[in-house]
């Protein structure tokens, strides 16, 4: 009696990815729902899997916005073809070169609040400037300029979603994922939304296993490693104030200092990989030294969080000891003359190209989004050091591991 073999079929469903979405946190989301451990290369003949079987509406790491994926019914089905395509790849070790190391860019953006403030929605003294609708948004805007002017490079963008609205965070997602701007350098938005305390983990977890929630079972960074981090946030010398109100949510977490920066781990960085902080004084690690250094106390610089930050890392990072000034970012003070006084602006200055888009966004309604200007390019000018603490040096200084 001859022995016939039994024909399996896989089960497969259409699920709606409402929102675009990276196909690394799709697969891992998927992985987890079902339980299942897999060895290192589960996660991988996933995604080829996908791919094949939708080939377009993926693109550029990313299922669609609005498309419906083609992905296995059940646990079983799942279980199916990574058992099967794990013996392809068991037999076939140049599988793995479909996903050589892959170098990854983050940005990591601060929340839309604000400590203080009057009636008239300034914010005064903690940039050296006054914070109103203007330049709110500044966080965003320099991140954007960080993006445009490196978009040969793949980015995630992380961003603290607290104070944003809902259409200020339609505007930050569409000017991200701009094609004529960005040119799909962006690979994914991450909103960060929730307890403070919750999203500092989270952003832990993504920076050591390139997912929000900790699985120990996802080895995407052992294929994509973290080669730049940016940081746009306010900060102190005890670490970074992703959020700086008067009411904070979370207790101790909203802070994410030296004991955080502790749990991050080496292996997910490349070798040459590199963290810039654009955050106030997180070069050093003495907080008494506030308005002026005098030449004696001590700045504590290996206490510091950008110190912390290359310990942990093996990164070459670079911070401010001065406050950072985000005053800038849309227009320099020098140009604010002939912006904010159009009328009496010389006719060279207003037929200067510069200029007019510069009085369109700072002075008209055109480029306000929920009252708060949002310009989709981003900052004109870089974030710079501010004055105070006096007597300290206004450039970036550089960490490395010691």
């Amino acid at each position: 009696m001859s022995n016939k073999s039994k024909k399996i079929t896989i089960s497969l469903r259409e699920e709606l990815i409402k929102e675009r979405t990276c196909i690394w946190n799709y697969t891992a989301k998927i992985l987890r729902q079902y339980g299942l451990k897999k060895s290192t290369s589960a996660q991988l003949i996933f995604i080829k899997w996908l791919k094949e079987n939708n080939k377009t509406i993926i693109e550029n790491e990313h299922i669609l916005k609005n498309r419906h994926i083609i992905t296995p019914s059940s646990k079983n089905d799942l279980i199916y073809i990574i058992g099967i395509n794990e013996l392809l790849f068991s037999q076939n070790p140049e599988f793995f070169d479909v996903y050589p190391e892959i170098e990854e860019n983050l940005v990591i953006i601060g929340a839309n609040v604000w400590r203080g403030g009057d009636t008239k929605g300034y914010v005064q003294g903690i940039f050296g400037f006054d914070v109103d609708y203007r330049s709110k948004m500044m966080f965003v805007h320099q991140a954007l300029r960080e993006v445009r002017k490196n978009n040969t490079k793949k980015w995630t963008v992380l961003i603290c979603k607290e104070g944003y609205t809902k259409s200020q965070m339609h505007a930050i997602e569409k000017a991200f994922y701009d094609k004529n701007i960005m040119r799909d350098s962006v690979l994914n938005i991450l909103i960060l939304d929730g307890m403070q305390s919750s999203i500092i983990d989270k952003m832990i977890n993504y920076i050591n296993y390139g997912d929000l929630e900790f699985n120990e079972y996802n080895k995407r960074r052992k294929y994509v490693k973290v080669s730049h981090i940016s940081i746009y946030s306010h900060g102190m010398p005890k670490g970074f104030y992703f959020w700086l109100d008067e009411h904070p949510r979370g207790g101790s977490g909203k802070c994410f200092d030296n004991n955080s920066i502790s749990k991050l781990k080496e292996s997910a960085f490349t070798k040459n990989s590199e963290i810039y902080s654009y955050a106030c004084r997180t070069g050093i690690g003495n907080s008494d030294i506030d308005e002026e250094w005098n030449f004696k106390d001590d700045l504590m610089v290996d206490k510091s969080v950008a110190q912390a930050l290359a310990n942990a890392t093996g990164a070459t990072v670079y911070s401010y000891l001065k406050r950072t000034s985000y005053e800038d970012t849309l227009v320099k003070p020098d140009d604010r003359n002939i912006v904010e006084k159009w009328a009496e602006a010389s006719d060279r200055d207003k037929e200067n190209p510069i200029y007019k888009k510069l009085h369109e966004i700072w002075e008209t309604d055109n480029y306000k989004v929920d009252g708060d200007i949002f310009y989709p390019e981003g900052a004109f000018n870089p974030v710079r050091a501010y004055s105070t603490p006096k007597n300290l040096p206004d450039e970036m200084i550089e960490y490395k591991r010691k």
